[in-house]
């Protein structure tokens, strides 16, 4: 969902998205079909009459939660404790 999110941003279509996103239709069908139900993309006529889709504010925000939480800082480990949890796994 990620990457059709992010395709999403350039205005695609089913096709590009297929291709860019390395899935099949079959898979991508079931993919849009949920993000068009919770209004994360939104179907558009593209110029060359055909169907195109694009990031809707609520999917533009879901993106953004989901670049961060798939940041490189944030998925690193120091392998330092925060001492916050002890060695017994209890919080301090």
């Amino acid at each position: 969902m990620f990457d059709i999110l992010s395709l999403a941003r350039s205005r695609v279509s089913k096709t590009q998205m297929v291709y860019r996103a390395n899935l099949n239709f079959h898979i991508i069908d079931g993919y849009i079909q949920f993000l068009l139900s919770k209004t994360f993309i939104r179907k558009s006529d593209g110029e060359r009459h055909f169907t195109v889709y694009e990031l809707t504010e609520r999917g533009q925000r879901l993106l953004q939660l989901l670049e961060e939480l798939y940041s490189p800082s944030l998925l690193s480990y120091s392998g330092k404790s925060s001492g916050l949890i002890g060695q017994a796994g209890r919080i301090l």
